[in-house]
């Protein structure tokens, strides 16, 4: 899905941190100056994503959704302006449920607002290319991360995404 910086993974995560927003001046730039070229907001996307991830795992939340909202607004526009590609909007299902689940501990509206996004976006792929099993895959996680979610203020709901979770999971495994 979106690459992640060895660093880290790894656990480097000051030297991962100096490279990301490296990266992110960098493209910034390459991306106001040359807007033709759609790899520069990708990857500005992808570096948004990790620099969200890399909030995330060192305790900052808030600047991981700042990071996750921004990868969704550069993959929305990619995908608006690109609608056929399925690789803009399978990243933006990914960031829309990493936001989710950053938003789940403050704001679980809002949480379940993105993920229901992300698993809309998901579902659409999966009915459009039936073959491929990286969609089924990310549908069955849209669903579980939802009845996660769920599980304290709908508990019904998140049972049946559970369940619908299972089911994908289990056709893909046959």
């Amino acid at each position: 899905m979106l690459f992640r910086s060895s660093q880290l993974l790894k656990g480097r995560t000051d030297e991962a941190g100096t490279h990301l927003r490296r990266a992110q001046s960098l493209l910034r730039t390459l991306a106001a100056e040359f807007p033709a070229v759609t790899q520069y907001p990708l990857e500005l996307a992808s570096v948004e994503y990790n620099l969200g991830l890399l909030a995330a795992i060192t305790g900052h939340p808030a600047l991981a959704i700042g990071s996750y909202k921004e990868s969704a607004r550069l993959l929305e526009t990619l995908k608006r302006r690109f609608p056929a590609i399925p690789a803009y909007r399978i990243k933006l299902a990914v960031s829309n449920v990493a936001l989710g689940e950053a938003l789940a501990a403050t704001t679980p509206e809002e949480a379940e607002a993105s993920l229901k996004k992300a698993l809309d976006e998901q579902s659409i792929l999966q009915a459009e290319y039936p073959g491929v099993p990286e969609y089924q895959r990310t549908v069955g996680r849209g669903h579980y991360q939802l009845s996660l979610l769920l599980v304290r203020s709908k508990p019904a709901e998140a049972v049946l995404e559970a369940e619908k979770a299972q089911a994908l999971h289990q056709q893909v495994l046959l």
